[in-house]
């Protein structure tokens, strides 16, 4: 439990899905301080746009429905897919349950912090798309809004072979591969094809931080020194992604890149990232990132299937975002994918089956981020430490029993233990958390328990 509590603490989003209503609210019997939580979820993701990763970008884009799936369905109803074509076809209309959970909305940006020239869309923080942040209030559809924003914009198709399909009609799904027609409804007509590519110099954290420095009305002062390439661009860039960040929200950063990080604050040899989870503490939200980036396994050390000139220490810069933030790191490509590369991936000397390359499935990294936004709705932290045998939790006036342990009780046991319906006390994250069935985001939830200090010492009850 405590480790699961962790990362359920690191993403709680729970409150108000819109002003003035869907109110959580905990009370102590110490004075019945009150406290509000926030179900609002600001999602960015931070777009490796280099040459190399139009197979990446695809990939997220078609197989995108299974976030939202597992935003709108505690059972997840995530389709496995084969392939981007099996992908596509199992992509369904979700929009009428969505938001049943989380009052979330969606932006991108790229990796690319220093553009040459002027800025492009996507360069130094700056949001893509029209509209830049995909809501249900922004957006008409806002599966379609954020599958254009990304493969119209964010994706540099420069190298890419699509091939043509003249039999494609507007508004069918590609089949079984993405082809110029599909791109050519998708965006619009073929400007996609001209889209520029982002720099080489993958800056994921860089990126993310100047996103945020774009977002709030007082950004630290680190968004505008001589290192930021913001820098005396205080007034032009204030609040340019205004709208992105809203107060009391959860920050979820999703980077993916087939490139490890090369941010400008970090040394060569650095693959400590401390400096970057201080900027990060800096801004009033709580910030977890979700990364899908190069195998490398840090208990092995072992680099598989990269690309580029990506290094070992870059890639734990990323690791260790990930971890300290209570976030997760996944491989963005895997050995036995069944893709071809050429290349020795094993290090036996030998080019063979075992050194297949190919992109790990997108559709379970994505299942992945809605699962655990989803599962944490249901953890509430208290204000102070409680006497827990004086908790009692009601859910729409209605008291709720504490849950049962049903397997792992021991404490000596290793695993995890499980729970029934109801609530649990977890002391390690001082909270209540709902093992299963979550409240509603409508439902009003209070938390009455006496503290193990201050005054009153007794519950009115």
């Amino acid at each position: 439990m405590r480790a699961s509590a962790s990362l359920l603490a690191a993403f709680a989003l729970l409150g108000t899905l819109s002003s003035g209503c869907n109110q959580y609210e905990l009370f102590r019997v110490s004075g019945h301080e009150q406290a509000s939580f926030s179900n609002e979820a600001d999602i960015l993701f931070v777009i490796d746009n280099s040459n190399s990763m139009y197979d990446e970008s695809a990939a997220l884009g078609l197989e995108f429905n299974a976030f939202l799936d597992y935003l709108t369905d505690p059972e997840g109803a995530y389709q496995v897919t084969e392939d981007l074509g099996d992908a596509v076809t199992n992509y369904v209309a979700y929009r009428a349950q969505l938001g049943k959970f989380l009052d979330y909305q969606l932006a991108i940006t790229t990796t690319s912090a220093n553009p040459e020239g002027d800025e492009d869309p996507g360069e130094s923080g700056s949001l893509i798309g029209d509209p830049e942040i995909v809501s249900l209030e922004t957006s008409g559809d806002i599966e379609d809004d954020f599958r254009r924003n990304l493969l119209c914009e964010a994706t540099c198709w420069t190298q890419a072979d699509l091939p043509s399909d003249p039999t494609y009609e507007d508004g069918d799904p590609p089949g079984d591969a993405l082809t110029e027609d599909y791109m050519d409804y998708v965006c619009g007509g073929t400007s996609w094809e001209n889209t520029e590519c982002g720099s080489g110099t993958e800056e994921g954290l860089e990126s993310a931080f100047l996103a945020l420095c774009r977002a709030v009305e007082n950004p630290p002062e680190e968004c505008f020194d001589e290192t930021s390439p913001l820098h005396d661009e205080e007034d032009a860039v204030s609040l340019s992604n205004d709208g992105l960040v809203r107060s009391g929200s959860k920050i979820i950063v999703v980077i993916v890149t087939d490139e490890g990080d090369n941010s400008r604050r970090l040394s060569t040899a650095d693959e400590d990232p401390q400096v970057y989870l201080d900027l990060y503490e800096k801004f009033d939200n709580d910030i977890a990132f979700a990364i899908v980036g190069p195998n490398y396994d840090p208990e092995e050390r072992t680099l598989t299937c990269a690309s580029g000139t990506t290094s070992a220490t870059y890639i734990k810069r990323y690791q260790t975002v990930a971890e300290a933030t209570g976030g997760f790191y996944k491989p963005i490509a895997a050995q036995g994918e069944g893709a071809d590369d050429g290349i020795d991936n094993d290090g036996d000397d030998e080019i063979d089956e075992s050194d297949e390359c190919g992109l790990t499935a997108f559709g379970d990294h994505l299942e992945d981020l809605g699962q655990l936004l989803l599962e944490l709705t249901n953890i509430f932290p208290l204000q102070s430490i409680p006497d827990p045998s004086t908790i009692r939790v009601y859910v729409d006036d209605i008291e709720i029993t504490e849950a049962p342990c049903e397997e792992n009780c021991e404490a000596t046991s290793s695993n995890e233990p499980i729970f029934g319906a109801g609530w649990v006390y977890d002391p390690s994250e001082n909270a209540i958390v709902f093992p299963e069935d979550p409240p509603d985001f409508n439902a009003v939830v209070r938390i009455y328990y006496r503290p193990l200090s201050g005054m009153p010492r007794s519950l009115p009850f």
